[in-house]
């Protein structure tokens, strides 16, 4: 009895202690690189499913990058990475969706006439051993994550939606209004360190979750005009209409140092055969950037630089792991962002650095560049039009589901 009491407070203890060891399975200059280009109008016919559009759609979207392994750096081993995302488009036009639960008509405008963001850093990686009762889980994490993220050209998109629906089963109806404007320019850097490392990359567990804090400090220039507006009515809740106006400013000049901790920070890695999911970092970087912006569900109206940490952690993407490290990802969702994502949810296609850089510097020219003359009309079915729309219904659900919880 005394042996196992012995036991458990040593795991106990042993639980709390995160062993750090280098990392030797890299070879110095090696890189990988992950590219995926959309058209957006083949992405809306991928996206298909029971949904009638009429109207224009044309445009493009490209997100690249490269990571390279840097060296040794003390009891770490240190990597570079850089990217670019650059869309631009525009869709515009109505939709119908009729299904066994109900229908939905939509009236869609979005013009991306320049979104442009550029990212480096670098990012240092540890072997990390987590002790705990009767099992010992060890692989590689992040430790520490500089961030350079910043708008080659000035952001100009902006969005209008709106949206009825019905219930079949029982005739309840809604609307909602949806209105996004964001220009400007964001230039930011970022330093993180987290508590206990980030998993990363898989060692001898197939799953590994780690609860830390991050602790970042930074210096941004930030200069945007714009706002976010979602208005509406919904029957879902009860006989009469759940009314709901929420708006925000995206008007933003600041340039200036910041500094804090993001708390209780939870972050998991899963290992299936050769895939693994795990944090998207770096892809998320270019779409986290807009979450520095309040929430329309946040009574707080200003950027904050905690957010971009917590949406970068937020979501996670399967990677084929070979070797020692990810030959291929294929994205997800991202949801929460101002900006449409119109980015091909698949496994990327290899991609040099020199192209990345190339495009980096000169993505008009190799993409082309918002021309709204250059129509393409469209006659076909379509589901899932653009991510704004799936945002459109998580404001509802949230907005419903907080007046719910008052009643």
């Amino acid at each position: 009895m005394k042996a196992m009491v012995t036991l458990l407070v040593v795991g106990a203890i042993a639980a709390m202690i995160v062993g750090v060891h280098p990392v030797n399975a890299f070879e110095e200059g090696q890189t990988w690189g992950y590219k995926w280009v959309t058209t957006w109008k083949d992405a809306l016919e991928e996206n298909s499913n029971n949904t009638t559009f009429k109207g224009d759609v044309n445009g493009k979207s490209v997100n690249m990058f490269f990571v390279k392994y840097v060296g040794n750096k003390g009891n770490a081993q240190e990597f570079h990475y850089e990217g670019v995302y650059y869309s631009y488009g525009y869709v515009t036009g109505k939709f119908s969706h009729k299904d066994n639960i109900g229908s939905m008509n939509s009236t869609v405008n979005i013009k991306e006439k320049s979104i442009w963001i550029n990212y480096q850093g670098n990012f240092t990686i540890v072997k990390a051993v987590k002790h705990e009762i009767f099992r010992e889980e060890s692989y590689y994490g992040i430790k520490n994550l500089t961030v350079h993220v910043y708008t080659k050209k000035p952001l100009n998109m902006n969005m209008k939606i709106e949206q009825h629906y019905e219930e079949v089963s029982n005739g309840k109806k809604g609307s909602i209004s949806m209105q996004t404007e964001l220009k400007g320019t964001i230039n930011m850097y970022e330093s993180i360190i987290f508590k206990e490392p980030i998993p990363y990359i898989p060692e001898n567990s197939t799953s590994v979750t780690v609860d830390t804090d991050a602790n970042y400090t930074g210096h941004w220039d930030v200069n945007t005009q714009g706002y976010a507006d979602f208005k509406g009515s919904s029957q879902l809740l009860g006989t009469s209409n759940s009314n709901f106006d929420l708006n925000k400013s995206l008007n933003k000049n600041v340039n200036g140092d910041f500094n804090g901790t993001v708390r209780y920070v939870v972050v998991f890695m899963d290992k299936h055969g050769n895939e693994v999911e795990r944090c998207g970092i770096p892809e998320n970087i270019p779409f986290a950037i807009t979450s520095i912006f309040p929430s329309t569900s946040s009574s707080n109206s200003e950027i904050s630089p905690s957010e971009f940490i917590k949406q970068l952690l937020l979501v996670y993407h399967n990677a084929k792991f070979q070797g020692s490290f990810y030959t291929s990802i294929k994205l997800n969702e991202i949801p929460g962002n101002i900006n449409v994502d119109f980015t091909s949810h698949t496994y990327s296609q290899s991609v040099s650095p020199k192209e990345v850089k190339s495009v980096e510097n000169n993505a008009p020219a190799e993409y082309g560049s918002y021309n709204e003359n250059s129509s393409i009309y469209t006659n076909t079915i379509i589901w899932g039009i653009t991510a704004a729309v799936a945002i459109s219904v998580i404001v509802i659900a949230v907005v419903l589901l907080k007046r719910k919880n008052k009643t």
